[in-house]
């Protein structure tokens, strides 16, 4: 028997069917969601921390430029002096040689110092202070490249360092890689006659056709641009004076800081001077120093002398002693002769002394021509007064005197009583023909000779045996041998006569720019006196070139106020008639230009003393004292003193919003020119930012 089967149809069941798919969706759905909003956070994360090592990255590349920017302006500066002092030579196209020489010297700077066509990778990386930053610049592929304006070779208009490439890996291995080229324009620089349309006298604070002095005051301050005549710039009897703010300080004759004074120079201005001197024309009786800080260029036509007692004299930056003829007072030296003296020149980026020291046997009444006599040399550029000693005859090369208590001979010693020469002289001291002085075969092979000094002591004359030299180069040798056999003595005679006039005697001997024929003497306390040898010729022909030059540019600052050469100077014996025209000063009288309340003119036939407060122009004829504050510019026919408290300050704006009224007060002036209705005239090199002359090319961000 079949049995029929009955299948039933109806929706039962299908509810839960869409429930379940519904759900699987939703559930795929959220996996998905929650999929990408995980990615997207940990996209969000990795982009935040490629940013973070981005930054870091990019840190370590502004290192780099900052660096490269400190190696662009101490380019800028050389390459600008080197223009100037090639300024007189017609010859040459300053822009041209200022482009070249700031180019090739930014290739040096960064190169080994020759091949101008790589840089060093030591070099860059040395700037990198981002401690997980790497240069990755490979030198095996020649990668380290120094590209030069090749289209313009004769006056370049740009160097690029070439492939600059970081690698930059944080504290979780997430890297970040750089490249780029840095390229480094040459800025448009003129040499021309640019200050035609200036008043350069605009630019100073105090003119003083005599001198500027300080007398016992304390508290004073010039801000701006000086000028003084032959008389200097004199600080005398512990006063105290502050310069800054400005671009030259010059003088036709020395700086003379005296008796525990106090001169602070800051800003790194041009000195111009004859000779830097701390000097002490008073026993003072205490132990308070004389000091003298200055940070700037300091161009000194003779010497820098150290005579008073305690003298303290720090210099920072660079100093050209540029007096190199053979003659005492044209051969610039550094000289310490007060006793218990302190000179630091160990910031000096650049030291030139291009003469030497020479003793000078005739102050104090003593007797010696040197017409008839001739010099005496030292073999030292820097000099300590108690060395002088070295170029004593020895004693044992002077005759043998017989001594009335003994009948053995025995050395004279150097020096010898006025008596025991004059017997030697006439040989009546009974030993006949011997000769006053036998050099040694040692001594003799660098001395030629000697000379004598006749030395007024009181009652008490003596007479000192001097060696003399064919030339500078044996004299050099002979300090040299001189040193060499006192390093040997544990009893240096040396050592004892140098420390009682130096504390303390140092120099910058990492520098590479120390220029001097002589040799150089130092004193530390703890290591004793060094001799650091001279670098060029003994006679100083090798920087002749340089002497010259530097010659010229103070003549034409003291006369002109001001690089370069414009116009024939009406008077060049004073600045002060070659700017005013003193005919039409009334004679006998003042004269007051009001311009507006607050600035005046004031011009007298005479001498003028300033009260607090004042600002604008004074001109007067014979001598100026200031008190108070003054702001703006003072002439002076004579001198220029400062009162205790008393602060100066030039504006060029106050001096040219007065002469730009062109009043009756102009006609007193020379050559004057009136322009600048905002009492503003900046020259045309007058700003250069150097982080405008640097800039990327080629920049890629993790390209392998």
């Amino acid at each position: 028997m079949r049995k029929d089967r009955h299948y039933f149809i109806n929706n039962e069941g299908s509810t839960m069917i869409i429930i379940i798919v519904c759900i699987a969706f939703l559930t795929i759905i959220s996996s998905l969601l929650l999929t990408i909003t995980l990615n997207n956070i940990q996209m969000k994360s990795i982009n935040q921390k490629s940013k973070a090592n981005f930054y870091e990255a990019e840190t370590a590349l502004s290192e780099i430029r900052a660096g490269i920017e400190e190696v662009t302006a101490d380019s800028l500066e050389i390459a600008y002096n080197v223009a100037m002092e090639n300024y007189l030579n017609e010859t040459i196209d300053k822009e041209s040689l200022f482009s070249k020489t700031f180019i090739n010297e930014i290739a040096k700077k960064l190169g080994d110092g020759i091949d101008l066509t790589t840089y060093e990778p030591a070099t860059i990386r040395g700037y990198i202070k981002e401690p997980n930053a790497m240069l990755t610049t490979n030198v095996a592929m020649g990668e380290n490249k120094i590209v030069i304006d090749e289209e313009n070779p004769s006056k370049p208009g740009y160097i690029i360092i070439k492939n600059i490439k970081l690698s930059y890996i944080n504290s979780e291995n997430y890297k970040t890689t750089l490249s780029t080229d840095i390229k480094i324009m040459v800025p448009d620089m003129a040499f021309h006659a640019s200050n035609s349309g200036t008043n350069v006298f605009a630019d100073y604070g105090l003119i003083a056709d005599h001198s500027i002095s300080l007398n016992t005051v304390n508290n004073v301050k010039v801000y701006g641009n000086v000028y003084a005549g032959h008389g200097g710039i004199i600080l005398e009897n512990a006063s105290f004076l502050t310069m800054g703010q400005g671009s030259n300080i010059i003088t036709r004759g020395n700086i003379d800081v005296k008796n525990r004074s106090n001169l602070q120079i800051l800003d790194n201005p041009n000195i111009w001077a004859k000779n830097i001197t701390t000097s002490q024309n008073i026993n003072t009786g205490t132990e308070m120093p004389t000091i003298i800080q200055i940070s700037g260029k300091c161009y000194v036509e003779n010497d820098l002398t150290l005579g008073a007692k305690k003298s303290d004299v720090t210099l920072s930056g660079e100093y050209y002693g540029y007096g190199n003829e053979h003659i005492p007072d044209k051969s610039s030296a550094v000289i310490i002769n007060g006793l218990k003296s302190t000179l630091n020149l160990s910031n000096l980026n650049r030291l030139l002394i291009a003469g030497r020291a020479y003793l000078n046997p005739s102050t104090g009444g003593n007797e010696y021509n040197e017409n008839l006599q001739g010099d005496i040399w030292t073999g030292e550029s820097l000099a300590i007064k108690g060395n002088q000693y070295a170029y004593l005859v020895p004693s044992e090369c002077l005759w043998q005197d017989i001594d009335s208590n003994s009948a053995e001979p025995k050395n004279i010693g150097n020096p010898v009583s006025n008596e025991k020469y004059i017997r030697r002289k006439n040989k009546t001291d009974g030993l006949g023909d011997a000769p006053m002085v036998s050099l040694a075969p040692e001594i003799a092979c660098y001395a030629n000779g000697y000379t004598t000094v006749f030395y007024n002591h009181g009652s008490r004359k003596e007479v000192f045996f001097f060696l003399t030299f064919a030339n500078e180069e044996k004299v050099n040798e002979f300090l040299k041998y001189y040193y060499r056999q006192q390093q040997l003595d544990d009893k240096s005679k040396m050592e004892t006569r140098i420390k009682s006039f130096a504390s303390s005697i140092s120099i910058n001997t990492e520098s590479s720019w120390i220029m001097s024929p002589g040799h150089l003497l130092t004193y530390q306390e703890e290591s004793g006196a060094k001799l650091v040898e001279g670098t060029v010729t003994p006679d100083g022909s090798t920087i002749q070139s340089i002497a010259d030059q530097l010659k010229e540019r103070y003549k034409i600052l003291s006369q002109e106020l001001s690089e370069p050469h414009l116009r024939a100077v009406y008077d060049p014996a004073s600045v002060f008639r070659s700017i005013i025209d003193i005919s039409k000063i009334l004679p006998f009288t003042d004269q007051v230009y009001t311009i507006d309340s607050n600035h005046k003119a004031y011009v007298v036939d005479g001498d003028f003393i300033t009260t607090s407060g004042m600002q604008g122009i004074v001109v007067a004829t014979g001598n100026v004292v200031v008190n108070g504050s003054f702001t703006g510019l003072i002439l002076a026919g004579g001198d220029v003193s400062l009162s205790a408290g008393s602060t100066v300050t030039a504006s060029k704006q106050v001096v040219n919003t007065i002469i730009n009224k062109n009043t009756e007060l102009n006609t007193i002036f020379r050559n004057l020119v009136v322009n600048h209705e905002d009492g503003s005239n900046l020259g045309e090199n007058s700003r250069i930012i150097v982080s405008e002359l640097i800039g990327y090319e080629n920049w890629k961000l993790n390209e392998e």
